[in-house]
């Protein structure tokens, strides 16, 4: 059984607008990646906010394990889902503990406190990306990186065998991206299955995944990186000229360039 299985998805923000998105299908196993590749307001975040069930479908399915999220709760799909959105505030100065901390409400009752494993799992999380020196500070006065990392780290203590991340590197200096794209490796290998948007085909090429590539809309190719990933498709894809600078290591990694003219 498929860990993510997408089929037929439409959207549209109302019936007199152009789809956002239009018989988007895909599926995932577990512990698999999957980059979703396109250029600004190709649809990529619109998916991720339906795969959450945040934005209604207008037609097709999304399972998660075989089940239909409609017929799953909030608190199920907290459990089952964890979500790292691109950037956000909060509207109350929680230090960054508490924030990481909110990452285990998915299995705390309602009503209840969290326990002194909830403590310790958040922590753990804390360390593992690398803002466990942050925990004392307010969320509201780190840098925007900074606040991307501990948004991060609140997925990870949620401990949800799916995770979404919309453009999660995007705020990040060369150091903590490569950080956090080992993060997103590692949790693959325990079984975790990843979605992950991202502008940058070279960190589809470092881990090695499964990409979909994503305009108006559409999606159109799937499949692995090294086969879909060229400098053609890519051109195609942002619709601008664009050469492949590849390495010369074992994993043959790929980045992209626009050629000026």
């Amino acid at each position: 059984m498929k860990a993510i299985e997408i089929s037929g998805l439409s959207f549209c923000h109302d019936a007199r607008d152009a789809a956002v998105l239009s018989d988007v299908s895909l599926d995932l196993d577990h512990g698999e990646i999957i980059a979703i590749l396109g250029p600004n307001g190709a649809g990529k975040s619109t998916l991720a906010l339906c795969l959450l069930g945040l934005l209604p479908r207008e037609r097709g399915s999304i399972r998660l394990n075989g089940e239909d999220i409609g017929e799953l709760s909030r608190a199920e799909m907290a459990r089952r889902i964890a979500y790292v959105p691109q950037s956000t505030q909060s509207a109350f100065a929680f230090d960054v503990a508490h924030m990481v901390l909110m990452g285990r409400l998915a299995h705390i009752e309602a009503m209840g406190s969290p326990s002194r494993h909830d403590r310790r799992f958040a922590e753990k999380s804390m360390e593992q990306v690398g803002v466990w020196p942050l925990r004392d500070r307010l969320f509201t006065e780190l840098s925007g990186g900074e606040r991307q990392l501990v948004l991060i780290a609140r997925a990870l203590a949620q401990d949800a065998p799916i995770v979404v991340m919309d453009e999660p590197t995007a705020s990040l200096d060369l150091g903590n991206q490569g950080r956090i794209l080992g993060l997103v490796r590692d949790l693959a290998r325990t079984g975790k299955s990843i979605v992950m948007t991202t502008h940058l085909p070279d960190q589809a090429f470092n881990l090695n995944c499964k990409v979909a590539l994503m305009r108006s809309g559409r999606l159109t190719a799937i499949g692995p990186v090294a086969e879909i990933c060229s400098a053609e498709s890519m051109s195609a894809l942002y619709g601008a000229p664009l050469d492949a600078l590849t390495g010369g290591t074992a994993n043959e990694l790929t980045a992209f360039a626009p050629r000026l003219g």
